[in-house]
């Protein structure tokens, strides 16, 4: 009889913000012969998804905070009906000095849109079919057993079709029409490819074991998009129509791995790989990165193992010294070593027509043909241990990690490139930390039994080198910028943590209120520039993580929690301080009035804020943080008279409570550079389950 299994599943996701949905369709099938008595194993794992995704406008979120909550979300009749004519019914701001609330001939992009209109005016829709698969054959060679071939065949290929446009007639349209109103198509295909084929052999020599592996890897990855504009008035006159944006890019490799232990108490690992990405120059391309590892088991010593009154249960030293490469500088930059060019993305009326319309401009693309793989060099020791027949049980690591030649993309001096950012190796990097896990059973009887669990990891991350070491040298500027100009707000810095802020130093009052718009002169020139920002010395990245978690059942009755949280991370406040912190934008005088966040009533600001102010002190927070992430409660029923199976009914909440100073929404910042543009709550999710296993 063949082995199979086949399922099939429906997921209906329904976005935070209404209008968004993700519905996916999935059909998995998987067979797992055997021949030859058992020394062909074929494993055969296939895999399709259809998947329908309607987005909304997360912008929505923003608008609905800046908008007046004093106003009718409606135009309206004399009879109180809705008034569709007027921005499909949605009440917008429509300047006009005559009138001001119903001439869409007063259209202006100043005042904060509608909520509604971004929500229901908007068009985002997407369709996938993606299908995944691999074919695996293990072979145990016949007569000898202790070497087997394996062999791993695999893709995943997906197509997205999409489009997206404003509604006709709706507010998101009339004002598009001051810049370009567009109707779009697009189409996306991707294809990840891999072939692998490794040799292994496995055989034990009476106190000795031998494990040899050997192998070559090989992967392809391709994407494609196009995408077409029209105009969005009649959606079939051609606004842009660029050829297909193609990307792929190859890695290969070639591994292999010694595993030796004697009488399970010494333990030796030796590995090394040459792998070549096409993502670097043919002078590049090869990475060589070795590893070695040592294990003492000392729990298998005769002082330890023959001891009655010893307390370990288990006790492993263990040593490591190995190299990684990095590659992944993102699908955008595959071509990052070559020369090339890159044709415009809309017409280019600057240039004469071309018969009867015209031509597309192309230009050349930044690059930088030294760029090489970044290298990362960890040596680290280890303690397992466990106490009291495991009642007690853990580990602990020391680790110092390199990183040499770091990728990154930073601004290059005007005139040296194609444009002002390039991929780069910047320079290096060092690592140090502490982890630890420890596990507790502090209840274990028949009916009742506790499990407690607490891991953290402290840390401390420096730049030791970039690419100019003079000391007038600032370093490396990345991090998103503060205001709608640009710019940047932390630094790669030798001697300090990668992100860390530079900003300008806010001035208070005597009372402690923040001046508007004053900053300190700190270079005592008695102007405010660029020379007076400076180095805050702190960082998104926290100094400590930590987690802890817990599970109690007592007889049929099951309880349980999962915490995290980290200590000594900043974060700079974007979305709910710095866009908040003065109501200038409350002018009668304009013919509309948008809504202020509480943060502008502390600072009392009237006016727009300069773009120094942009970059202040002020909006950087401690984002440490602990968090409660799960808590679940469950009762089984497992008496029955003829059926061995049992139910299993259990309830749960996610993101139960949050505790922090940080004045955002979230102090979990995602972004790697610790911007907050965050204005989406993370939600609380009650889930009730029922589980039947049979």
């Amino acid at each position: 009889m063949l082995p199979y299994r086949v399922s099939l599943g429906y997921t209906y996701d329904e976005a935070t913000l209404k209008v968004g949905d993700n519905r996916r369709t999935n059909l998995a099938v998987s067979l797992t012969p055997k021949f030859f008595q058992d020394h062909l194993s074929v494993n055969v794992n296939l895999k399709g998804i259809m998947n329908k995704a309607n987005y909304p406008n997360s912008g929505a979120v923003g608008q609905a905070i800046r908008f007046s909550p004093t106003v009718d979300p409606y135009f309206r009749n004399a009879d109180g009906s809705i008034d569709y004519n007027h921005a499909n019914g949605y009440f917008n701001w429509l300047i006009n000095q005559e009138d001001p609330m119903n001439d869409q001939d007063g259209i202006s992009t100043n005042p904060t849109l509608s909520p509604l209109s971004s929500l229901y005016d908007n068009y985002n829709k997407n369709k996938t079919w993606r299908s995944m698969g691999n074919l695996q054959l293990d072979y145990k060679i016949h007569g000898f057993e202790d070497l087997r071939v394996n062999l791993n065949l695999g893709y995943d290929m997906a197509h997205t079709t999409g489009k997206t446009y404003a509604e006709l007639g709706s507010m998101t349209s009339l004002r598009n029409q001051l810049t370009n109103d567009l109707y779009n198509e697009y189409s996306n295909q991707s294809a990840n490819t891999l072939l692998e084929f490794y040799g292994n052999y496995n055989k034990d020599f009476g106190s000795h074991h031998l494990d040899v592996m050997a192998g070559y890897s090989w992967q392809h990855y391709f994407e494609r998009y196009l995408s077409t504009s029209y105009l969005n008035a009649d959606r079939t006159t051609i606004y842009n129509d660029p050829p297909s944006n193609r990307k792929e890019y190859y890695l290969i490799s070639f591994y292999g791995r010694v595993n030796y232990s004697y009488d399970s108490r010494y333990l030796f690992t030796f590995s090394l790989r040459d792998d070549a990405s096409s993502r670097f120059s043919k002078d590049n391309r090869w990475g060589l990165f070795p590893s070695v590892a040592l294990a003492w088991n000392i729990a298998e010593e005769s002082f330890i193992k023959d001891n009655n009154e010893t307390p370990f249960s288990s006790l492993k030293l263990r040593l490591g010294w190995g190299q990684t490469g990095q590659q992944d500088i993102g699908m955008d930059r595959c071509y990052a070593y070559q020369s090339l060019y890159n044709i415009s993305t809309s017409p280019n009326t600057m240039v004469p027509g071309f018969g009867d319309g015209y031509g597309y401009t192309i230009a050349p693309q930044a690059y930088n043909p030294d760029i090489k793989w970044e290298t990362t060099e960890t040596w680290n020791v280890g303690l397992d241990f466990g106490f009291l027949k495991g009642r007690i049980n853990g580990s602990v690591d020391a680790y110092l990690r390199k990183t040499y030649d770091l990728l990154n993309e930073i601004p290059a001096p005007m005139g040296t490139n194609f444009s002002n950012r390039i991929i780069s190796n910047v320079g290096n990097m060092k690592n140090m930390g502490l982890e630890f896990n420890l596990n507790f059973i502090p209840i274990e009887q028949k009916d009742m039994r506790w499990t407690i669990n607490l891991n953290g990891t402290w840390q401390k991350t420096e730049i030791t080198e970039l690419s100019s070491n003079s000391a007038d040298y600032l370093g490396v500027q990345v991090g998103a910028g503060m205001s709608s100009i640009g710019g940047f707000s932390s630094l790669y810095r030798v001697g300090y943590t990668p992100y860390t802020y530079y900003l300008f130093q806010q001035a208070y009052d005597e009372n402690g209120h923040p001046l508007e718009n004053v900053l300190v002169d700190r270079n005592g020139d008695g102007q405010i520039s660029d020379a007076d920002r400076y180095v805050t010395g702190k960082s998104i990245l926290p100094k400590f993580y930590f987690g802890i978690s817990t599970q109690f059942t007592y007889k049929k009755w099951d309880f349980g929690f999962n915490a995290h949280g980290s200590l000594g991370g900043y974060a700079l406040n974007k979305a709910t301080k710095k866009d908040f912190a003065t109501s200038y934008s409350d002018d009668h005088t304009k013919g509309y009035i948008d809504n202020l966040g509480t943060y502008a009533l502390e600072t009392g600001w009237t006016e727009s804020m300069s773009e120094f102010q942009n970059y202040s002190d002020l909006f950087l927070e401690n984002a440490s943080f602990f968090r409660m992430d799960n808590i679940n409660v469950g009762y089984t029923f497992d008496e029955f008279k003829k059926w061995k199976g049992n139910i299993r009914v259990g309830a749960s909440v996610q993101n139960v409570f949050t505790i922090t100073k940080y004045s955002g929404l979230d102090p979990e910042i995602t972004s790697a550079d610790g911007v907050d543009n965050n204005l989406i709550p993370r939600p609380r999710l009650y889930t009730l389950r029922l589980n039947i296993n049979f």
